[in-house]
């Protein structure tokens, strides 16, 4: 049974499912790990290590690929990863060609440690993708932080990188909208699993996204006022960040 959720889980990462309740965030969090796969099959390797990796739900979206997370209850790490001092003692210096960090910053309560490891493991000119919620619910009790695009342009912590890309607008409001309704709805155990509603939702809130922005695209044409009316009302809700470094 253990073996089948895992593998369910899994699944609905690797490829979202537009019945899921949390399918919107799935879709986002994809986008971006194929854009960073693209990015460093063309600029090195292509080889990455998912740093906190859960049940590696990425594996497939690398040539080579490893991961590492704090034990292996419900996990799938090929390292793991010393909890006090974030440490991943398999591994020496400059070992690593890429990293990935998907959803996992939020839940480490000392990043300082987070962030000079992965700079610590990873090579000169090495790609590091960091994925992390931000107008998102809070989610057990090692949620500890958001993380905001100024954040990590103005952090002294990141010294040792140049931030090659920042998406801080993932999503407009009608997609915010949409995953909240599906997640909350979600909550309900009777409903959990009536994929039907869930289909409408996450269809019907796209659709109505994509009128939107046409909308605004093309008023856009005829003034600015509606661009920025665009930027400065539907893009202040991002449901993640990321941010794609590269070491120095």
């Amino acid at each position: 049974m253990r073996n089948s959720f895992f593998k369910y889980e899994q699944l609905l990462r690797n490829r979202p499912r537009i019945w899921h309740p949390g399918f919107i965030i799935h879709k986002i969090i994809q986008n971006e790990v194929m854009e960073f796969s693209r990015l460093i099959t063309s600029e090195n390797s292509g080889s990455v290590l998912d740093f906190g990796c859960g049940k590696s739900p990425f594996r497939n979206y690398f040539k080579q690929y490893q991961g590492a997370d704090v034990d292996r209850l419900n996990k799938d790490p090929d390292f793991l990863i010393d909890k006090e001092s974030n440490r991943i003692n398999n591994l020496a210096n400059q070992s690593v060609d890429n990293i990935i960090s998907i959803e996992v910053i939020e839940h480490v309560p000392n990043i300082q440690l987070f962030i000079h490891e992965a700079s610590r493991i990873l090579k000169p000119s090495g790609y590091f993708l960091i994925v992390a919620p931000f107008v998102y619910n809070y989610h057990g009790s090692d949620d500890y932080c958001r993380y905001s695009k100024n954040y990590f342009l103005n952090n002294g912590l990141f010294k040792d990188f140049d931030i090659v890309r920042i998406n801080s607008t993932p999503n407009d409001f009608i997609e915010f909208l949409t995953f909240n309704m599906s997640h909350f709805i979600g909550i309900f155990p009777i409903i959990r699993f009536f994929y039907p509603v869930f289909f409408l939702i996450n269809i019907s809130g796209i659709a109505l996204s994509k009128i939107f922005k046409l909308f605004f695209l093309m008023a856009g044409l005829v003034s600015p006022k509606f661009t920025h009316l665009y930027k400065n009302s539907f893009l202040l809700f991002p449901l993640q960040i990321s941010v794609t470094l590269r070491k120095k």
